[in-house]
Protein backbone atom coordinates (compact mmCIF):
# COMPACT_ATOMS: atom_id res chain seq x y z
CA UNK A 1 0.00 0.00 0.00
CA UNK A 2 0.98 3.46 -0.84
CA UNK A 3 1.14 5.13 2.88
CA UNK A 4 0.80 8.87 1.09
CA UNK A 5 -2.10 7.95 -0.54
CA UNK A 6 -4.94 9.81 1.32
CA UNK A 7 -7.84 7.82 2.80
CA UNK A 8 -11.31 9.41 4.30
CA UNK A 9 -10.11 12.30 6.47
CA UNK A 10 -9.85 10.02 9.76
CA UNK A 11 -9.05 11.69 12.91
CA UNK A 12 -4.82 11.74 13.23
CA UNK A 13 -5.44 11.56 16.91
CA UNK A 14 -7.83 8.49 17.12
CA UNK A 15 -6.07 6.89 14.73
CA UNK A 16 -2.62 6.94 17.08
CA UNK A 17 -4.97 6.46 20.25
CA UNK A 18 -6.64 3.08 18.35
CA UNK A 19 -3.25 1.56 17.50
CA UNK A 20 -2.27 1.67 21.15
CA UNK A 21 -5.27 0.44 22.40
CA UNK A 22 -5.81 -2.35 20.07
CA UNK A 23 -2.24 -3.37 20.93
CA UNK A 24 -2.01 -2.64 24.27
CA UNK A 25 1.11 -1.26 23.90
CA UNK A 26 2.01 1.90 26.24
CA UNK A 27 5.18 3.27 25.38
CA UNK A 28 7.41 5.80 28.30
CA UNK A 29 4.56 6.22 30.76
CA UNK A 30 5.76 8.52 33.28
CA UNK A 31 5.65 7.36 36.21
CA UNK A 32 6.23 10.69 37.31
CA UNK A 33 2.90 11.37 38.68
CA UNK A 34 1.89 8.52 40.70
CA UNK A 35 -0.97 7.12 40.82
CA UNK A 36 -2.09 6.33 43.92
CA UNK A 37 -2.59 3.35 46.51
CA UNK A 38 -1.82 0.91 44.59
CA UNK A 39 -1.98 -0.01 40.96
CA UNK A 40 -2.94 2.30 38.11
CA UNK A 41 -1.06 5.20 36.85
CA UNK A 42 -2.41 8.56 36.87
CA UNK A 43 -3.17 9.56 33.28
CA UNK A 44 -0.66 10.66 31.06
CA UNK A 45 -0.73 14.38 30.15
CA UNK A 46 -0.46 15.75 26.77
CA UNK A 47 2.68 18.69 27.54
CA UNK A 48 5.54 17.55 29.57
CA UNK A 49 8.35 19.86 30.39
CA UNK A 50 11.62 17.57 30.24
CA UNK A 51 13.91 20.56 31.61
CA UNK A 52 13.31 21.15 34.39
CA UNK A 53 15.86 20.52 37.03
CA UNK A 54 17.07 19.61 40.61
CA UNK A 55 13.77 19.13 42.87
CA UNK A 56 11.44 20.40 39.99
CA UNK A 57 12.93 23.85 39.94
CA UNK A 58 12.63 25.13 36.27
CA UNK A 59 16.29 25.55 34.13
CA UNK A 60 18.06 28.88 34.62
CA UNK A 61 19.30 28.68 31.33
CA UNK A 62 18.33 28.05 27.29
CA UNK A 63 17.77 24.02 26.52
CA UNK A 64 17.45 23.11 23.17
CA UNK A 65 17.66 20.51 20.01
CA UNK A 66 16.17 17.80 21.64
CA UNK A 67 16.19 14.24 20.30
CA UNK A 68 14.20 11.49 21.75
CA UNK A 69 14.46 7.26 22.15
CA UNK A 70 12.56 4.96 19.87
CA UNK A 71 10.04 3.97 22.31
CA UNK A 72 9.71 7.86 23.53
CA UNK A 73 10.97 7.24 27.11
CA UNK A 74 14.48 9.07 26.82
CA UNK A 75 14.82 12.69 25.58
CA UNK A 76 18.57 13.71 25.18
CA UNK A 77 18.99 17.87 24.74
CA UNK A 78 21.51 20.25 24.81
CA UNK A 79 21.48 22.82 28.08
CA UNK A 80 23.37 26.21 29.37
CA UNK A 81 21.49 25.78 32.61
CA UNK A 82 23.60 24.97 35.48
CA UNK A 83 20.80 23.27 37.80
CA UNK A 84 19.57 20.40 35.76
CA UNK A 85 22.00 18.29 38.12
CA UNK A 86 24.02 19.03 40.58
CA UNK A 87 27.90 20.19 40.79
CA UNK A 88 27.44 22.19 37.13
CA UNK A 89 29.67 24.60 37.31
CA UNK A 90 31.59 24.50 34.34
CA UNK A 91 29.54 27.77 32.98
CA UNK A 92 28.89 26.66 29.36
CA UNK A 93 26.12 24.17 27.67
CA UNK A 94 26.26 20.55 27.91
CA UNK A 95 24.43 17.42 26.81
CA UNK A 96 21.55 15.99 29.08
CA UNK A 97 19.65 12.48 29.66
CA UNK A 98 15.92 12.91 30.82
CA UNK A 99 14.42 9.32 31.20
CA UNK A 100 10.99 10.70 31.08
CA UNK A 101 9.68 7.71 33.34
CA UNK A 102 11.13 7.97 36.31
CA UNK A 103 12.41 11.79 36.05
CA UNK A 104 16.14 11.35 36.34
CA UNK A 105 18.29 13.89 34.63
CA UNK A 106 21.60 12.71 34.08
CA UNK A 107 24.32 14.66 32.28
CA UNK A 108 26.12 13.06 29.45
CA UNK A 109 28.94 15.44 27.81
CA UNK A 110 31.35 14.08 30.51
CA UNK A 111 34.52 12.17 30.69
CA UNK A 112 34.44 8.47 31.75
CA UNK A 113 34.89 9.46 35.27
CA UNK A 114 32.02 11.44 35.50
CA UNK A 115 33.89 14.67 35.36
CA UNK A 116 32.38 17.84 33.13
CA UNK A 117 33.72 19.32 30.21
CA UNK A 118 35.75 22.13 29.99
CA UNK A 119 34.74 23.54 26.71
CA UNK A 120 30.72 24.09 24.72
CA UNK A 121 29.03 20.71 24.60
CA UNK A 122 26.31 20.63 21.58
CA UNK A 123 23.82 18.74 19.09
CA UNK A 124 23.38 15.39 20.40
CA UNK A 125 21.63 11.70 19.12
CA UNK A 126 20.37 9.29 20.59
CA UNK A 127 20.29 5.43 20.04
CA UNK A 128 16.93 3.89 19.70
CA UNK A 129 17.21 2.37 23.30
CA UNK A 130 19.03 5.68 24.63
CA UNK A 131 22.09 3.61 26.05
CA UNK A 132 24.34 5.86 23.64
CA UNK A 133 24.31 9.16 22.89
CA UNK A 134 26.81 10.91 20.56
CA UNK A 135 27.58 14.37 20.20
CA UNK A 136 29.44 17.58 18.98
CA UNK A 137 32.12 19.17 22.17
CA UNK A 138 34.83 21.94 22.16
CA UNK A 139 35.77 20.00 25.52
CA UNK A 140 39.19 18.85 25.70
CA UNK A 141 39.12 17.09 28.77
CA UNK A 142 36.46 14.50 28.08
CA UNK A 143 39.34 12.16 26.92
CA UNK A 144 43.07 11.69 27.16
CA UNK A 145 45.41 13.46 24.49
CA UNK A 146 42.86 16.26 23.01
CA UNK A 147 44.96 19.19 22.15
CA UNK A 148 43.50 19.86 18.49
CA UNK A 149 41.67 22.37 19.22
CA UNK A 150 38.60 21.67 17.26
CA UNK A 151 35.26 20.74 17.83
CA UNK A 152 35.19 17.09 17.98
CA UNK A 153 32.42 13.92 18.27
CA UNK A 154 31.84 11.91 20.84
CA UNK A 155 30.11 9.13 22.06
CA UNK A 156 28.68 8.81 25.78
CA UNK A 157 27.76 4.86 27.03
CA UNK A 158 25.29 5.65 29.38
CA UNK A 159 25.57 1.91 31.01
CA UNK A 160 29.37 2.11 31.72
CA UNK A 161 29.94 5.52 31.74
CA UNK A 162 32.72 5.49 29.40
CA UNK A 163 32.92 8.41 26.51
CA UNK A 164 34.97 7.93 23.56
CA UNK A 165 36.04 10.30 20.58
CA UNK A 166 34.68 9.29 17.44
CA UNK A 167 35.72 11.62 15.06
CA UNK A 168 39.06 10.44 14.37
CA UNK A 169 41.16 8.29 11.52
CA UNK A 170 41.33 4.44 11.51
CA UNK A 171 44.87 4.69 13.80
CA UNK A 172 42.87 6.75 16.16
CA UNK A 173 44.34 10.04 15.50
CA UNK A 174 42.37 12.76 15.92
CA UNK A 175 41.33 14.92 12.70
CA UNK A 176 42.52 18.87 12.50
CA UNK A 177 39.07 19.92 11.35
CA UNK A 178 35.94 21.35 13.17
CA UNK A 179 32.79 19.40 13.06
CA UNK A 180 29.58 20.52 12.23
CA UNK A 181 26.53 19.68 11.95
CA UNK A 182 24.48 17.00 14.64
CA UNK A 183 26.19 13.32 14.62
CA UNK A 184 23.83 10.61 14.06
CA UNK A 185 23.76 7.32 15.60
CA UNK A 186 22.75 3.95 14.64
CA UNK A 187 20.47 1.98 16.30
CA UNK A 188 22.77 -0.24 18.29
CA UNK A 189 25.31 2.67 18.86
CA UNK A 190 28.29 0.90 16.67
CA UNK A 191 28.15 3.52 13.75
CA UNK A 192 28.36 7.11 13.98
CA UNK A 193 27.96 9.88 11.15
CA UNK A 194 29.35 13.05 11.49
CA UNK A 195 30.05 16.20 9.25
CA UNK A 196 33.77 17.42 9.53
CA UNK A 197 35.84 19.79 7.81
CA UNK A 198 39.05 18.13 8.61
CA UNK A 199 41.10 16.67 5.64
CA UNK A 200 43.35 13.72 8.12
CA UNK A 201 40.46 11.44 8.34
CA UNK A 202 41.17 9.27 5.50
CA UNK A 203 43.63 9.23 3.01
CA UNK A 204 43.47 11.20 0.05
CA UNK A 205 41.03 14.26 1.29
CA UNK A 206 42.38 16.67 -0.90
CA UNK A 207 38.83 18.51 -1.92
CA UNK A 208 38.99 21.25 1.21
CA UNK A 209 35.34 20.45 1.43
CA UNK A 210 33.17 19.49 4.77
CA UNK A 211 32.62 16.00 3.90
CA UNK A 212 30.56 13.17 5.67
CA UNK A 213 32.18 10.23 7.58
CA UNK A 214 31.30 7.45 9.24
CA UNK A 215 33.10 5.63 12.16
CA UNK A 216 32.89 2.07 13.32
CA UNK A 217 33.38 1.95 17.03
CA UNK A 218 33.76 -2.27 16.54
CA UNK A 219 36.31 -2.21 13.97
CA UNK A 220 37.51 1.09 14.29
CA UNK A 221 37.62 2.49 11.44
CA UNK A 222 36.66 5.66 9.66
CA UNK A 223 35.45 6.28 6.18
CA UNK A 224 34.10 8.95 3.87
CA UNK A 225 31.08 8.51 2.33
CA UNK A 226 30.62 11.55 0.54
CA UNK A 227 31.70 9.98 -2.40
CA UNK A 228 31.15 7.91 -5.57
CA UNK A 229 33.05 5.51 -7.77
CA UNK A 230 36.14 6.32 -4.78
CA UNK A 231 36.32 10.23 -6.15
CA UNK A 232 36.26 13.04 -4.24
CA UNK A 233 33.14 15.34 -4.27
CA UNK A 234 33.46 18.82 -5.89
CA UNK A 235 31.52 20.80 -3.40
CA UNK A 236 30.66 20.26 0.63
CA UNK A 237 28.76 17.42 2.31
CA UNK A 238 26.15 18.26 5.19
CA UNK A 239 23.83 17.06 7.83
CA UNK A 240 24.36 13.20 7.85
CA UNK A 241 21.55 10.89 9.04
CA UNK A 242 21.95 7.57 9.62
CA UNK A 243 19.58 4.20 9.55
CA UNK A 244 19.30 2.09 12.10
CA UNK A 245 21.94 -1.23 10.57
CA UNK A 246 23.97 1.89 9.89
CA UNK A 247 24.24 0.70 6.23
CA UNK A 248 22.49 3.84 4.55
CA UNK A 249 23.39 7.33 5.42
CA UNK A 250 21.43 10.21 3.74
CA UNK A 251 22.87 13.78 3.70
CA UNK A 252 22.74 17.27 1.75
CA UNK A 253 25.78 18.40 -0.76
CA UNK A 254 26.64 21.09 -3.14
CA UNK A 255 28.67 18.66 -5.16
CA UNK A 256 28.24 18.43 -8.67
CA UNK A 257 29.85 14.89 -9.72
CA UNK A 258 28.38 12.61 -6.89
CA UNK A 259 25.31 11.40 -9.35
CA UNK A 260 25.43 11.86 -13.10
CA UNK A 261 23.52 14.99 -14.94
CA UNK A 262 23.81 16.75 -11.43
CA UNK A 263 22.92 20.39 -13.30
CA UNK A 264 20.74 22.26 -10.94
CA UNK A 265 23.46 24.30 -9.11
CA UNK A 266 22.29 23.79 -5.83
CA UNK A 267 22.27 21.43 -2.97
CA UNK A 268 20.68 17.86 -2.95
CA UNK A 269 19.84 15.35 -1.19
CA UNK A 270 21.69 11.98 -1.36
CA UNK A 271 21.60 8.51 -0.13
CA UNK A 272 25.13 6.43 0.14
CA UNK A 273 24.61 2.44 0.48
CA UNK A 274 27.61 1.72 2.08
CA UNK A 275 28.15 -1.83 1.50
CA UNK A 276 26.82 -2.09 -2.03
CA UNK A 277 29.13 1.38 -2.82
CA UNK A 278 26.39 3.26 -4.08
CA UNK A 279 25.35 6.92 -3.98
CA UNK A 280 21.56 8.02 -5.23
CA UNK A 281 19.80 11.74 -5.31
CA UNK A 282 16.96 11.47 -3.72
CA UNK A 283 15.65 15.34 -4.26
CA UNK A 284 14.07 14.71 -7.27
CA UNK A 285 10.26 14.38 -8.94
CA UNK A 286 8.17 11.92 -8.85
CA UNK A 287 9.51 8.82 -11.16
CA UNK A 288 12.60 6.90 -11.90
CA UNK A 289 13.76 9.44 -14.63
CA UNK A 290 15.40 11.52 -11.52
CA UNK A 291 14.56 14.92 -12.70
CA UNK A 292 16.47 17.33 -10.33
CA UNK A 293 15.23 19.86 -7.82
CA UNK A 294 15.35 22.81 -9.79
CA UNK A 295 16.67 24.85 -6.50
CA UNK A 296 18.43 23.99 -3.14
CA UNK A 297 16.96 21.08 -0.67
CA UNK A 298 18.80 20.26 2.53
CA UNK A 299 18.25 19.09 6.14
CA UNK A 300 17.75 15.77 5.28
CA UNK A 301 16.40 12.38 7.82
CA UNK A 302 15.74 9.09 6.96
CA UNK A 303 13.43 6.28 8.49
CA UNK A 304 15.34 3.34 10.36
CA UNK A 305 14.91 1.11 7.64
CA UNK A 306 16.15 3.53 4.92
CA UNK A 307 12.92 3.90 2.71
CA UNK A 308 12.08 7.13 3.44
CA UNK A 309 13.66 10.38 2.95
CA UNK A 310 12.17 13.90 4.32
CA UNK A 311 14.20 16.83 3.61
CA UNK A 312 13.48 20.28 3.17
CA UNK A 313 13.46 22.13 -0.44
CA UNK A 314 13.28 25.96 -2.00
CA UNK A 315 12.26 23.76 -5.11
CA UNK A 316 9.10 24.47 -6.85
CA UNK A 317 8.94 21.28 -9.38
CA UNK A 318 8.47 18.49 -7.23
CA UNK A 319 4.50 19.12 -7.03
CA UNK A 320 3.37 17.84 -10.20
CA UNK A 321 1.26 19.89 -12.37
CA UNK A 322 3.04 22.94 -11.35
CA UNK A 323 1.05 23.01 -8.32
CA UNK A 324 3.81 24.48 -5.82
CA UNK A 325 3.37 28.05 -6.16
CA UNK A 326 3.96 29.54 -2.79
CA UNK A 327 7.16 30.73 -3.23
CA UNK A 328 8.11 29.28 0.08
CA UNK A 329 10.72 26.40 1.67
CA UNK A 330 8.41 23.45 1.64
CA UNK A 331 9.43 19.79 3.26
CA UNK A 332 8.49 16.51 1.09
CA UNK A 333 8.92 12.64 1.49
CA UNK A 334 10.75 10.66 -1.12
CA UNK A 335 9.74 7.03 -0.94
CA UNK A 336 12.58 5.46 -2.41
CA UNK A 337 11.10 2.02 -2.87
CA UNK A 338 7.79 3.25 -5.22
CA UNK A 339 9.87 6.38 -6.49
CA UNK A 340 7.33 8.85 -5.52
CA UNK A 341 8.01 12.38 -3.30
CA UNK A 342 5.33 14.54 -2.02
CA UNK A 343 5.38 17.52 -0.14
CA UNK A 344 4.33 16.98 3.08
CA UNK A 345 3.79 20.43 5.07
CA UNK A 346 0.25 21.06 3.59
CA UNK A 347 -2.62 21.76 5.31
CA UNK A 348 -5.55 18.73 5.83
CA UNK A 349 -7.37 19.71 2.41
CA UNK A 350 -3.73 19.49 0.56
CA UNK A 351 -3.63 23.63 0.63
CA UNK A 352 -0.27 25.18 0.26
CA UNK A 353 1.02 27.14 3.21
CA UNK A 354 1.82 30.77 2.88
CA UNK A 355 5.10 30.66 4.98
CA UNK A 356 8.66 28.63 4.78
CA UNK A 357 8.06 25.00 6.65
CA UNK A 358 11.16 23.19 7.38
CA UNK A 359 12.00 19.37 8.03
CA UNK A 360 11.85 18.26 11.71
CA UNK A 361 11.48 14.29 11.83
CA UNK A 362 9.76 11.40 10.56
CA UNK A 363 8.55 7.84 12.15
CA UNK A 364 9.83 4.70 11.30
CA UNK A 365 7.30 3.75 8.84
CA UNK A 366 6.81 7.09 6.79
CA UNK A 367 3.29 7.81 8.29
CA UNK A 368 4.29 10.79 10.51
CA UNK A 369 6.46 13.90 9.56
CA UNK A 370 7.10 16.59 12.00
CA UNK A 371 7.94 20.43 10.65
CA UNK A 372 8.38 23.53 11.81
CA UNK A 373 6.57 26.49 10.53
CA UNK A 374 5.41 30.23 10.93
CA UNK A 375 2.67 29.68 8.36
CA UNK A 376 -0.22 31.19 9.30
CA UNK A 377 -3.04 28.66 7.26
CA UNK A 378 -2.39 25.17 8.07
CA UNK A 379 -4.81 24.44 10.72
CA UNK A 380 -8.26 25.53 10.53
CA UNK A 381 -9.18 28.79 12.07
CA UNK A 382 -5.30 29.45 11.60
CA UNK A 383 -2.34 30.25 13.28
CA UNK A 384 -2.91 33.81 14.98
CA UNK A 385 0.43 34.09 16.75
CA UNK A 386 2.82 34.97 13.88
CA UNK A 387 5.55 32.61 15.23
CA UNK A 388 7.19 29.21 14.43
CA UNK A 389 5.14 26.38 15.43
CA UNK A 390 5.47 22.64 15.18
CA UNK A 391 2.93 20.78 13.31
CA UNK A 392 2.77 17.06 12.56
CA UNK A 393 1.34 15.71 9.63
CA UNK A 394 -0.26 12.47 8.74
CA UNK A 395 0.25 11.11 5.27
CA UNK A 396 -2.10 8.42 5.18
CA UNK A 397 -5.11 10.51 5.94
CA UNK A 398 -4.03 13.90 5.08
CA UNK A 399 -4.83 15.90 8.09
CA UNK A 400 -2.44 18.20 9.85
CA UNK A 401 -2.00 19.26 13.47
CA UNK A 402 -0.31 22.02 15.48
CA UNK A 403 1.37 20.45 18.68
CA UNK A 404 3.29 23.08 20.28
CA UNK A 405 0.37 24.22 22.26
CA UNK A 406 -1.00 23.99 25.53
CA UNK A 407 -3.55 21.05 26.99
CA UNK A 408 -6.32 23.24 26.03
CA UNK A 409 -5.18 23.80 22.77
CA UNK A 410 -4.18 27.29 23.16
CA UNK A 411 -1.25 28.64 20.71
CA UNK A 412 1.99 29.32 22.57
CA UNK A 413 3.17 32.65 22.93
CA UNK A 414 6.85 31.97 21.68
CA UNK A 415 8.70 30.48 19.09
CA UNK A 416 8.75 26.41 19.03
CA UNK A 417 10.89 24.78 17.02
CA UNK A 418 11.77 20.76 16.26
CA UNK A 419 15.19 20.96 14.97
CA UNK A 420 15.70 19.01 11.48
CA UNK A 421 18.27 16.48 11.24
CA UNK A 422 17.45 14.29 14.79
CA UNK A 423 14.63 11.92 15.95
CA UNK A 424 12.31 14.63 16.93
CA UNK A 425 9.34 11.91 16.95
CA UNK A 426 9.21 8.53 18.46
CA UNK A 427 9.66 5.54 16.22
CA UNK A 428 5.73 4.94 16.53
CA UNK A 429 4.97 8.43 15.86
CA UNK A 430 3.14 8.34 19.55
CA UNK A 431 5.68 11.71 20.52
CA UNK A 432 7.11 14.69 19.50
CA UNK A 433 10.02 16.94 21.14
CA UNK A 434 10.80 19.97 20.43
CA UNK A 435 11.91 23.63 22.27
CA UNK A 436 10.14 26.64 22.71
CA UNK A 437 10.34 30.12 24.19
CA UNK A 438 6.46 29.96 24.83
CA UNK A 439 5.52 30.85 28.38
CA UNK A 440 2.38 29.31 28.44
CA UNK A 441 2.63 26.13 27.53
CA UNK A 442 2.48 24.91 31.45
CA UNK A 443 1.67 27.12 34.28
CA UNK A 444 4.61 28.19 36.28
CA UNK A 445 6.77 29.10 33.12
CA UNK A 446 8.92 32.16 34.58
CA UNK A 447 12.42 31.81 33.67
CA UNK A 448 12.41 33.59 31.00
CA UNK A 449 14.80 30.98 28.62
CA UNK A 450 13.93 28.04 26.14
CA UNK A 451 12.51 24.87 27.52
CA UNK A 452 11.80 21.23 25.69
CA UNK A 453 8.92 19.59 26.08
CA UNK A 454 7.45 16.26 24.79
CA UNK A 455 3.91 15.86 23.65
CA UNK A 456 1.42 12.92 23.53
CA UNK A 457 0.43 13.00 20.01
CA UNK A 458 -2.79 11.17 20.44
CA UNK A 459 -3.87 13.65 23.07
CA UNK A 460 -3.28 16.91 20.71
CA UNK A 461 -6.30 19.54 22.04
Amino acid sequence: MNIFAKSNKNNILSNIAAVFMGTGVLLGVSGCGGGGGGGTPAPEPFITKVTDGLSGAEADGHSLFPSISADGRYVVFESDASNLVSGDTNNVSDIFLRDMQTGSITRVSVDSSGAEGDGVSTFSSITADGRYVAFKSLAENLVANDGNGAADFFRHDTQSGTTIRVSIDTSGTAGSGNGFAPPSISADGRYIAFESGATDLVIGDTNGQSDIFLRDTLNNTTLRISVVSGSEPDGGSFSPVITADGNIVTFASDATNLVANDGNAASDIFIRDIDAEITARVSVVTGASGVEGNDRSFNPIITPDGRFVLFSSNANNFVSGGGDTNGQTDSFVRDTQNNTTTRISIDSNGGEVDSGSFASGISADGRYTVFTSAASNLISGGASNGLDDVYVHDAETGETIRVSVDSSGIEADGDSKANGNSLTINADGRYVVFSSKATNLLGDDTNGVSDVYRVLISKTP
